[in-house]
């Protein structure tokens, strides 16, 4: 493997991208790249290491209105997180909104909903939120 791309980040062969759902710890055959953030507007490397995923931080080298940190709090959502994500009444891209009722998992604090293409997608806020 070979240094490369815009996160610096180290890349596997060309065409392993991560099939189904990958998480640290994870069961594995092959070190892969897997889509990663909200609307999956990231990327971040899964090593695969004796069996095992050891996945790095989700990188966002395109910028993104959705992955811009934010210039003031960002809104309550108007449903809680597992629900937000399934709202289908629609919403105007790159809206988004402070995850709320997250009671499982990473804290509510640390995930924000956005839009894009009509449909709401909530995750882990990038690094650059600063919080």
């Amino acid at each position: 493997m070979g240094m490369g791309g815009s996160t610096g980040l180290p890349e596997p062969p060309p065409g392993n991208l991560c099939v189904g759902s990958v998480s640290n710890g994870g069961m594995c055959l092959i070190t892969c790249t897997d889509d990663c953030g909200v609307h999956a507007l990231g990327l971040r490397l899964c090593t695969c290491t004796a069996g095992a995923y050891d996945c790095a931080s989700c990188e966002f080298a395109t910028p993104h209105p959705l992955t811009d940190p934010p210039t003031a709090p960002l809104p309550d959502c108007a449903l809680q997180d597992e629900d937000q994500e399934n709202d289908e009444s629609g919403c105007t891209d790159n809206e988004r909104c402070q995850s709320i009722g997250r009671t499982t998992g990473a804290s509510g604090e640390n995930r924000y909903c956005g839009c894009l293409d009509n449909s709401w997608d909530c995750d882990s806020k990038p690094a650059s939120f600063g919080d």
